[in-house]
């Protein structure tokens, strides 16, 4: 069974946890706790918050207060947008296992170029005591 709800909006933050995508019309926090979702799914959001007049940084952090350590973030956006918001992984540390790919046009897809950036957030260790 397809959820056509989800072919509708494919424009929106998609926590598995709760197994239901959600689309807020505002810039504000997700209302969640800290280090909640093991995977987090964006498809097209970072395009539309900009159109909003969002902050992609803002989501950026956002999404990394709710993604556990070692958790996983799909992004699938326009190669702009995609290597616009690269350039974050390191400070985030969501470096930890990166891989971007160019996927096939289906049904589903909107924009005919769109690339997928996957990657795992670090668990942050303290440096100064490996050494």
């Amino acid at each position: 069974m397809v959820d056509t709800e989800l072919i509708e909006r494919p424009s929106c933050l998609l926590p598995l946890k709760k197994n239901k995508p959600t689309n807020s019309s505002k810039c504000e926090a997700f209302s969640t706790y800290p280090r909640t979702y093991d995977l987090l799914h964006a498809w097209g959001v970072f395009s539309e918050i900009n159109v909003r007049g969002c902050s992609m940084e803002d989501l950026l952090i956002e999404m990394d207060r709710i993604l556990r350590p070692d958790g996983f973030v799909i992004i699938r956006d326009v190669p702009s947008v995609i290597n616009y918001i690269r350039k974050y992984f390191t400070a985030l540390r969501w470096d930890g296992w990166l891989s971007e790919v160019e996927p096939r046009v289906d049904a589903l897809s909107k924009v005919v170029e769109e690339r997928v950036l996957i990657a795992r957030k670090k668990l942050w260790e303290n440096e100064l005591a490996t050494v």
